[in-house]
């Protein structure tokens, strides 16, 4: 098998570009590898800089004009925006509020109260809430 790469500088966003001459078993399985690959999210915890794989944090949201990242077993200081990491998290974030991105790995329940506020909690004992207004999003990625 042949490798060849080109650089094109016109590209915003990088693009893999794979070609055979029919469809086989090995080509899916580097399709696989390529479309699974763990994306992972820097940013600074006391001063360090790190770098998580994106399946380990719980939920993503911001607050004093900071944008933070929840693992189970830490909170670190991420280097983009939230409008950012929500375009490239994979399918299993997804937001519910203005400030606030969660991975639906995490979900222990939900709770629906009688003002319409949905209470979310995760099986790591962490709650967050979400407005009626992302009500519909919610149900369609999760129903």
């Amino acid at each position: 098998m042949k490798v060849n790469f080109m650089q094109n500088e016109q590209l915003i966003d990088n693009l893999i570009v794979l070609q055979a001459k029919q469809m086989n078993v090995e080509i899916e399985q580097i399709i696989r590898n390529i479309e699974n690959k763990p994306h992972s999210l820097t940013g600074t915890l006391n001063d360090r800089t790190l770098s998580q794989p994106t399946q380990n944090f719980v939920r993503i949201y911001t607050a004093q004009k900071k944008v933070f990242g929840v693992t189970l077993t830490e909170e670190i200081i991420l280097n983009s925006r939230l409008y950012e990491l929500e375009a490239i998290l994979p399918d299993n974030f997804i937001r519910i509020s203005n400030t606030e991105i969660i991975n639906i790995h995490y979900l222990d329940r939900l709770e629906l109260t009688k003002n319409g506020i949905i209470n979310i909690h995760f099986k790591n004992n962490e709650q967050t809430s979400s407005s009626r207004r992302y009500l519909p999003k919610i149900k369609e990625r999760l129903l």
